[in-house]
Parts: C-alpha cells; structure tokens; sequence
C-alpha cells in the first residue's frame, strides 16, 4: 500500500523534470545559452585596465580585476577594493565595494573614477580583451593578467 502523499510527490517531480527538459531543448532549438550551464564562459581570473571611457588619461599606478564567481576585487591604483558580483552571460553587475582607506594624492581622481565606471557597467563581452559596457557603450578595457 502506498502512502498518500507518495503518488502526487513523484508524479509532481516528473512533470518539473519534463518542463526542464522542455524549456532547455526549446533554447537549444533557438541557439541561446543555458543561463548556469556554461561557468566556463565567465571570464574568471586577474585582468590589467589598459583604457577607459573617460577623457582622462589611466594612471601610472597599475588597476587591477580580479574576477571569482560571485565577487570582485582589486588594485584601484591605489587601494585594494573588493565586493559582490553577479555575472552571467549576458550581464556584469558589482555591489556595494569595500575598499582599504589610503590616501594617495596623486591617484585619487582615477581612483573614483575607476570605481564609478566599474559600478555602472551593465555587460561584458571578450573579444581577446575583457570589454565592460555600460549598456552599449564601452567603458572599460582589461588585458589578462
């Protein structure tokens, strides 16, 4: 004799795998991405700012991404920083950064700068670089570390 709950419990569970395997063949059939299948595609690992958006020219001192799977951190030519992130393929999105409190007079400006931009990108894409938009428009540019 089979419990009461047994039957709707298994049966619930095959309709949700079938509606996987449904929605997951229909993408398939349409050439989009799995969202969560392809971790690989990140671009995880250490990256170097070579340009920027903003008319003033990088600093000297190195900027640094470093990129995990669900944070960020770094050298913002002075200070290191570090926070939230939620990529995927098709967005780029930081939280709220922590960073060490060092005043460095003559990076400061790019320092802020770096931050804003890095804080309003929307997506990123590799083309050899890692390219980090802000809704169409590129606004910074790393070299692999």
């Amino acid at each position: 004799m089979m419990r009461k709950g047994l039957v709707p419990g298994i049966l619930a569970g095959v309709i949700a795998a079938v509606a996987l395997v449904v929605a997951m063949t229909m993408m398939s059939e349409k050439n989009e991405e799995v969202i969560g299948c392809c971790a690989s595609e990140i671009p995880l690992g250490s990256f170097v700012l070579t340009s920027w958006s903003d008319p003033a020219e990088l600093p000297s001192a190195q900027i640094t991404l470093t990129i995990e799977e669900d944070q960020v951190s770094g050298v913002s030519a002075c200070n290191n920083y570090h926070g939230p992130a939620e990529i995927a393929a098709d967005s780029f999105s930081t939280g709220l950064m922590a960073q060490t409190m060092m005043f460095c007079e003559d990076t400061d400006e790019a320092e802020r700068t770096y931050l804003a931009l890095l804080d309003s990108v929307t997506t990123w894409q590799m083309d050899g670089d890692l390219v980090l938009y802000a809704g169409t428009t590129e606004v910074l540019r790393f070299a692999r570390a």
